[in-house]
């Protein structure tokens, strides 16, 4: 593993110790952070892009439940090879 310069960005760093503090936080006050995240995130796509990968990810679901598959993440590879 590199190692990152001082006072450089270590993204993984932050990550951990991000999901640390969300994980100790009450299940409401937590639960309230990922719905404001979920509503941030979708609002940085347009509409319609939003729309398709909705259409995608249902598509998908129906997809692997026809084959017997779970379309819960992670997804195996060997799902997806199919």
């Amino acid at each position: 593993m590199a190692t990152v310069p001082s006072g450089s960005f270590d993204r993984q760093s932050q990550r951990s110790e991000l999901l640390s503090t969300l994980a100790r936080l009450p299940e409401a006050q937590r639960n309230d952070l990922i719905a404001e995240y979920r509503q941030r995130s979708e609002a940085a796509f347009a509409p319609k892009t939003m729309q398709n990968y909705r259409m995608i990810i249902r598509l998908f679901a129906e997809w692997c439940n026809s084959l017997g598959f779970s379309a819960e993440p992670p997804i195996a590879p060997s799902t997806v090879a199919i």
